[in-house]
């Protein structure tokens, strides 16, 4: 089973990031060695050690790696209340997730007694949901008071008792001064020195007022000072196409992980064509697809992407996933450059460009009218289209001029406000070949 990536949160309650604090206020199950150390020397230790160990929980024996979901205003508001001090260590959540983490289990406390019974694996990450209670002789869990949901508390149950990590799986640290990881990375030496000293980190202060960032842009997907000026439609404009291409750079790693695990022979048996060939068979079933050919992975370079919304008029193009490494391609995220095999090609942007002909037959064949529809963002989650007519009737021009002539009008808006244009995405993958190769 290939499990996909993880979706990248757009809502200003949640957040893509998971934060390990090393100094909490009040009770803690951690062996009596570790509560001597300070919360500084703390984090020293995990990043010198490169890992987080799995400590007892409330309740249970269990052991487990807890961190919190808390967005950037709610870590401010934990530290600035003395819930933890302002030592801590960031990870994405996929990175969590991909070790086995998830939110914790919240039960409320009169439904607590079942939870003994539960696997280890789930008990572990089991946290008591109760105002408490009063009464005669009443358990512990039903007396007491269990309220800490505004943590939104993860936990990561390992055998081996830590959540390993490597310097480029952190996101970022939180740390009480700019000279903090200064002072640390010089008691190591020569590598790892130099890259605790590129870590990110953001500095903020007891009263949870946010003071540094390392880069300066770090609050662009992290940590937000409070006179943080709100956000513009553009920026949240923005914010959208940098989700949705991390997300895509999730997949693409995931793959790329798979690819690295499976090794050599099993990928030899996996791109074999009649193999591919077999598996898309169902795939054209249950989508009721005609075009035999799958598309070609970004990431293993196999034409072994089993794609959703392809069909006979050349719209091959949409989501899908690679049946070697896993990878899904998302539908906003679909590759924009048309096969070689099933083209038009034309000068845009000043290059060569491959343009798919599938709308312009759609529209010849049923004399459907074409319309470019101009989008343009006004504020968050609004948009104003503007629809202009380019054919009235499709059935008197060719493909290659409906194709010119739609990618034409596309260019010059692009000309005109070049930045919500996604630059980033392969447009220009293939190259033209000259008349007669390859044939």
């Amino acid at each position: 089973m290939q499990v996909r990536p993880l979706s990248v949160l757009a809502h200003p309650d949640f957040s893509d990031f998971l934060v390990h604090f090393t100094g909490r206020g009040g009770a803690t199950r951690a062996p009596l060695r570790i509560q001597r150390l300070s919360a500084g020397e703390r984090l020293a230790s995990i990043l010198t050690e490169r890992r987080v160990r799995a400590f007892k929980v409330f309740g249970f024996d269990d052991e487990a790696v807890c961190l919190s979901e808390s967005t950037a205003r709610g870590v401010q508001h934990l530290i600035k209340e003395g819930r933890y001090g302002p030592h801590g260590i960031v990870f994405e959540k996929q990175f969590v997730f991909d070790n086995h983490g998830s939110p914790a289990l919240y039960v409320r406390g009169d439904e607590w007694a079942s939870v003994a019974e539960w696997p280890v694996e789930l008990r572990a990450k089991a946290v008591r949901y109760w105002p408490g209670a009063v009464g005669e002789s009443l358990p512990r869990h039903l007396e007491a008071r269990s309220e800490w949901v505004g943590e939104r508390e993860w936990r990561v149950v390992r055998p081996s008792g830590a959540l390993r990590f490597t310097y480029e799986d952190v996101a970022f640290l939180i740390v009480p001064s700019s000279s903090w990881v200064e002072k640390f990375a010089s008691t190591m030496q020569g590598e790892q020195a130099q890259a605790v000293l590129a870590l990110p980190f953001v500095v903020i202060e007891r009263d949870g007022v946010v003071t540094a960032r390392r880069p300066d842009n770090l609050d662009a997907f992290a940590m937000v000072a409070d006179d943080a000026p709100a956000e513009s439609a553009q920026d949240m404009f923005d914010t959208d196409w940098r989700r949705e291409t991390l997300l895509d750079e999730r997949s693409q790693s995931q793959a790329q992980r798979l690819l690295d695990a499976i090794g050599g022979e099993e990928y030899a048996r996996r791109s074999d064509s009649d193999l591919i060939a077999a598996q898309l068979r169902p795939a054209r079933a249950k989508y009721a697809l005609d075009t035999p050919e799958p598309d070609e992975c970004p990431v293993c370079g196999v034409k072994a992407l089993a794609v959703e919304t392809f069909d006979q008029w050349g719209g091959n193009l949409g989501p899908g996933t690679c049946l070697i490494c896993g990878y899904y391609r998302s539908e906003f995220i679909a590759d924009q450059a048309a096969p070689l095999d099933n083209n038009h090609w034309m000068t845009f942007l000043h290059q060569d460009t491959s343009v798919f002909t599938g709308p312009a037959k759609v529209a010849i064949r049923f004399n459907y009218p074409i319309v470019y529809i101009n989008v343009k963002p006004s504020k968050r989650g609004y948009y104003d289209a503007y629809p202009e007519l380019l054919f009235e009737h499709p059935n008197l021009h060719t493909e290659a001029e409906i194709a010119d002539a739609f990618m034409h009008r596309l260019e010059q808006e692009i000309l005109l406000n070049p930045v919500p244009w996604l630059w980033s995405h392969k447009r220009w993958k293939h190259v033209r070949q000259p008349e007669g190769a390859g044939k």
